[in-house]
């Protein structure tokens, strides 16, 4: 692929590096943050397809210099010699042809003087990348969130060995030319080739690209958190679905149906707490919930229809059987409530 690249124009490197940013940002939002698509997909990977062009278009064109750099390395040589001489840095044959050789030299020269330029602090710093997802690994996983925990832990050990295999080609790298320089001086050629070339390396980002950089990290670092706070809060329906739960379980005694007959709760509270019931209802248009909310307010309805028969006559005595009959409806009423209460959760707190 570098083979390819080092020649490309400068639009086709920026296509190239906006598709490979977005797939990988887009899959690790995707499998690494649970609401990341919670209301679908379209605008968050037109966010994240944006904020990749954005950071490509900034840092394709500061690239430029480095890239031209090496450009001028392989300039005469095709596809394949390029790639010889790319496999010659690697270990692989020390090329036969000199001006494959000289171009492996001149690379290999120059991807030692950009990297002398990194400083050490810095290096190791960026062992700080692998370092904080697994950190947040390791919080997915006590948070019970397996796909996440699962999906940081990848990225970490992929970007932790990436790294280390470039430290591992680093390393080897002077020893490897070595070899090619030696063979280079049984070349008249190549030490020709050698001597008319000035090869420096390119200078690096000014300040002006650092800050506009760090300016749009930073914007898109605080439009993602608050994207996210944003999907953290419940909507409308939610907090009303929540409120429907919670009414439910703080009256208790709505749902003994040993409290039905004369002598429980009076028939006004069951009518309360049957037309709060039914006024949530009424609140919720989302298709997720309002279904359920509705069967609520029915069964309500119907469970105070079945207090108020138990009730009509306080002077008559009802058999047992009577009042067995009748509770076992009320029981069979507020088993149907419920399980209607239990499905509100899904929705609106998937993980719980």
């Amino acid at each position: 692929m570098w083979a390819r690249l080092v020649v490309a124009p400068w639009w086709v490197l920026w296509l190239v590096n906006a598709a490979t940013f977005t797939i990988a940002l887009s899959v690790i939002c995707g499998l690494g943050l649970p609401g990341f698509a919670a209301s679908g997909w379209i605008w968050p990977l037109l966010s994240v397809l944006m904020f990749s062009v954005i950071v490509t278009a900034l840092t394709t064109p500061a690239r430029r210099p480095i890239q031209q750099s090496y450009a001028r390395t392989v300039t005469g040589l095709d596809l394949a010699q390029r790639s010889q001489a790319v496999k010659a840095l690697r270990g692989g044959e020390v090329p036969s042809d000199p001006a494959v050789l000289a171009a492996a030299i001149r690379i290999g020269d120059l991807s030692m003087a950009y990297r002398r330029r990194v400083p050490v602090w810095q290096r190791r710093v960026a062992w700080a990348v692998p370092v904080l997802w697994v950190v947040a690994a390791v919080l997915e996983f006590v948070g019970n969130d397996m796909r996440a925990g699962l999906t940081w832990s990848g990225l970490a050990l992929l970007v932790a060995a990436r790294m280390a295999r470039v430290i591992d080609k680093a390393r080897r790298l002077p020893g490897r030319l070595e070899v090619l320089r030696a063979a280079a001086d049984a070349s008249p050629q190549a030490l020709a080739v050698l001597a008319q070339a000035h090869d420096t390396a390119a200078p690096p980002p000014g300040l002006r690209f650092r800050l506009a950089l760090a300016a749009v990290v930073i914007v898109a670092v605080f439009a993602g958190v608050f994207a996210v706070y944003q999907q953290a809060q419940p909507s409308r329906d939610c907090r009303t679905a929540d409120a429907v739960v919670n009414y439910i379980h703080a009256n208790p005694e709505m749902l003994d149906a040993s409290l039905i007959a004369p002598g429980g709760p009076g028939l006004n509270r069951y009518r309360d707490w049957s037309d709060r019931l039914v006024g949530y209802s009424r609140q919720v248009s989302a298709p997720d919930l309002a279904p359920h909310l509705q069967r609520i307010a029915k069964i309500s309805t119907d469970a105070v229809s079945v207090v108020t028969e138990a009730r009509g006559d306080s002077f008559a005595n009802p058999s047992t059987d009577e009042i067995l009959t009748r509770q076992t409806a009320y029981h069979t009423l507020v088993g149907r409530l419920i399980d209607e209460d239990k499905a509100l959760i899904p929705p609106c707190h998937p993980h719980r």
